[in-house]
């Protein structure tokens, strides 16, 4: 039988690709096996099915051998010549798509031919024509460095005369890595922080902490500075990233960093301007907003940058963070901007990871026909919400009870709340900065629905406390609720 690994990569080709794919089996460049041919046959007359009996070894054998004794354990090794062969087209295929990493071995191949000035004049000419103008850029990172030190290499070859071309090739190549190199280390201390802080866990002794701790990075960019180097903002951007989530922030340090990031973003490769966003973006929710929640509005401010870089569709190979999506949504209704959010939600929601998909459309949709005043509509849409994320579930259990409240449905909503004292008391996935923002808030709308219910003007006490600055879940819609009962 075909091996399944080559099945499921064959189910993956369209039907272009696979012609691409006969093209390249029936070459004599690629492939010395006519066997193959008659494997590809077989296989491109039975897409996208490909029907296990067509590929039984005693068929495969006739087709292959003829009549007579069925060869098995040779067609068991032509499938596998096959499933390699199929491979080695899928890296043609990302190579050609890559035409700069061609430019690589081409280049060597020109120098290892013994024709330096001829290979130096390919690499000037291949390196202008894959410069975007990013300061760095990890998918050409190699390409960069490779195709300069093949040009060094090339010149000191040619004499003593190249010496100083030599050296400043050399200086090139040295400070990309070591902006690659702090870049990584930064992000890096700046994710296992955000672990250890967010969700407890204990800090780990590793070389990258152990690096971090050693260096005396302020140090450094003062001398970035004092030199005026290209790379000074950009190491900058994401030493403060990290710093900021290890250490507090104030206002000040807070629009210096947004400041330097607004500024710098557009010289910056997409997908690394979108992991900056994203860093951005979690100093906000976890340093700025337990100190003031106006601050959720400067994420709408970092998702229509976002949506101004048109990161998606570029990079719509990749998922979107439901994260990120959800935390621009939600601060873009923050300020109203109803019709913007909708927008966002339609023509981002697709670029989530397929599972969350529906779960973000159906959850996003449910919440804008809550604001608008359609309740049964966003009950009807909460309820294909299936939530595989502890924060949506929390989420969603609140838009059910403040659903019943706004429908006067008081039984249902004090069942939901009932319900979900039960699921977060004991559940060791909610995280600490999120677990304590549920208690008040189911306090808070167990006496609105006895007020509401009994006609009676809100608690004063509980009034002064819900308005003492404290932070928790469905903050405006509760203080809104309480205003309406005094």
């Amino acid at each position: 039988m075909l091996p399944l690994p080559t099945v499921e990569i064959l189910k993956k080709l369209n039907s272009a690709e696979l012609k691409r794919f006969g093209d390249f089996v029936k070459s004599p460049y690629f492939n010395s096996i006519s066997a193959l041919e008659i494997i590809y046959d077989a296989v491109s007359k039975s897409y996208p099915d490909f029907e296990a009996q067509i590929f039984s070894f005693e068929k495969m054998s006739k087709k292959i051998f003829g009549k007579g004794e069925i060869k098995e354990k040779r067609v068991k090794n032509l499938y596998a010549d096959f499933g390699n062969l199929l491979r080695k087209f899928l890296g043609q295929e990302e190579l050609i798509k890559k035409a700069h990493e061609m430019d690589i071995f081409i280049a060597e191949g020109l120098s290892n031919k013994g024709l330096p000035e001829e290979a130096n004049k390919f690499i000037n000419k291949s390196l202008e024509q894959n410069d975007n103008g990013y300061l760095t850029d990890d998918r050409r990172f190699e390409y960069r460095n490779r195709m300069k030190a093949q040009k060094g290499l090339n010149l000191s070859g040619m004499g003593r005369e190249h010496f100083a071309s030599i050296l400043k090739i050399i200086e090139e190549i040295t400070e990309a890595k070591i902006v690659n190199f702090l870049r990584d280390v930064y992000a890096g201390g700046n994710a296992e922080y955000l672990r250890n802080d967010v969700y407890g866990n204990e800090p780990k002794k590793n070389m990258n902490a152990g690096l971090l701790l050693s260096l005396d990075t302020d140090k450094f960019l003062d001398y970035l500075k004092a030199m005026n180097s290209q790379y000074y903002s950009y190491l900058k951007i994401f030493y403060l990233l990290f710093y900021h989530t290890v250490y507090d922030i104030n206002r000040e340090q807070f629009y210096e960093l947004k400041k330097l990031i607004f500024e710098n973003i557009h010289g910056i490769e997409k997908w690394e301007a979108y992991n900056i966003l994203l860093r951005l973006n979690e100093i906000i929710n976890f340093k700025m907003v337990p100190m003031d929640s106006s601050y959720t509005n400067e994420i709408m401010e970092t998702g229509k940058l976002f949506t101004e870089l048109k990161i998606f569709p570029d990079h719509a190979h990749y998922p979107l963070h439901a994260g990120f999506f959800r935390d621009v949504f939600t601060s873009v209704l923050n300020l109203k901007e109803y019709d913007w959010a909708e927008k966002f939600v339609n023509e981002y929601s697709q670029y989530l990871i397929k599972d969350l998909q529906d779960e973000e459309l159906n959850y996003c949709s449910g919440v804008l026909n809550f604001i608008r005043g359609r309740y049964e509509t966003s009950l009807d849409f909460f309820s294909k919400v299936k939530p595989a994320k502890i924060l949506v579930n929390i989420n969603v259990r609140f838009y059910y009870i403040m659903n019943y409240i706004e429908l006067k449905a008081y039984e249902s909503a004090r069942s939901a709340i009932h319900a979900f004292k039960q699921f977060y008391k004991d559940n060791e996935e909610i995280p600490k900065i999120k677990y304590t923002l549920i208690p008040d808030a189911l306090k808070y709308l167990t006496e609105i629905i006895r007020c509401e219910e009994e006609g009676k003007k809100f608690d004063e006490f509980l009034h002064k406390e819900a308005n003492d600055g404290r932070s928790y879940f469905q903050r405006s819609y509760i203080l809104e609720k309480i205003e309406k009962m005094r």
